[in-house]
């Protein structure tokens, strides 16, 4: 028996005459009943929040976590529409800074935007296990970064 496991899944099995469940025996009369579980393994963090701020000249993207377990660290992906192609923000594995007890608050600027664009963002958060979950979308239009050069309020000549 061979069984393939999906990313982000786990498999038990256990046998009811304690075999093991790659060699199993069976005496005669004997029967015996070997159980197998596919279980999706739970997400590696407890998400508590995830923003995109549009700001002059970027977009910058904010997540805090309430819990996190077992977690390797995030990815953030843009994206100029909801079903379009992702593209990686982040240039490596941003780590994790989290505990199961206590989340961590993390921040990234995109700076890779045009102002007036709307783009998406998904987070995801990768296990130590390889598997990971996708968290979104949100979205933002990108600000002019003239808008640091313009005056706060009206002249008063």
């Amino acid at each position: 028996i061979s069984e393939d496991v999906p990313d982000g899944w786990t498999l038990t099995a256990s046998c009811d005459n304690d075999s093991p469940v790659d060699a199993v025996t069976v005496d005669p009369g004997e029967t015996v009943t070997c159980t197998f579980v596919n279980r999706a393994v739970p997400d590696a963090i407890q998400l508590a929040s995830f923003q995109a701020m549009p700001q002059p000249g970027h977009v910058q993207l904010f997540w805090q976590t309430a819990s996190e377990v077992d977690n390797l660290g995030f990815n953030l992906y843009r994206s100029l529409s909801m079903n379009g192609p992702r593209v990686q923000v982040n240039a490596a594995l941003i780590p994790a800074q989290g505990a199961p007890m206590g989340g961590a608050s993390y921040a990234l600027a995109d700076t890779g935007v045009r102002p007036g664009i709307a783009y998406y963002y998904w987070l995801e958060d990768v296990c130590l296990t390889g598997g990971s979950t996708y968290h979104g979308p949100q979205w933002a239009i990108a600000l002019s970064a003239d808008l640091l050069r313009q005056p706060a309020g009206p002249m008063i000549r």
